[in-house]
């Protein structure tokens, strides 16, 4: 099943495979792998690692308050049509 291999591993250790298994040929080594393959991320840098509590904050926009008091005030999830003349928008209604 082709997705099943999907983002497995971290872009080193695949690139380290591919060098590996003669797909990728020593000359075409991308210019950063030896340096990586010398120093070694800290952490691990996997996609499915877990973040950590407190580094990530809610990122809010201005326009957000302005969705947040639309939908408040005209209490609709329904999305907008603005090509259509036909109906009432929901401001008006």
């Amino acid at each position: 099943m082709p997705g099943a291999r999907h983002l497995r591993g971290t872009v080193a250790s695949r690139v380290r495979n591919l060098l590996r298994s003669g797909a990728i040929k020593k000359a075409w080594e991308p210019v950063w792998f030896p340096v990586v393959e010398a120093f070694p991320p800290l952490l691990d840098t996997k996609v499915n690692r877990k973040a950590e509590a407190g580094r990530m904050e809610k990122i809010i926009y201005p326009e957000d308050k302005f969705r947040k008091q639309f939908h408040e005030q005209f209490q609709t999830n329904q999305p907008l049509y603005l090509w259509k003349d036909t109906a009432p928008s929901h401001c008006d209604r």
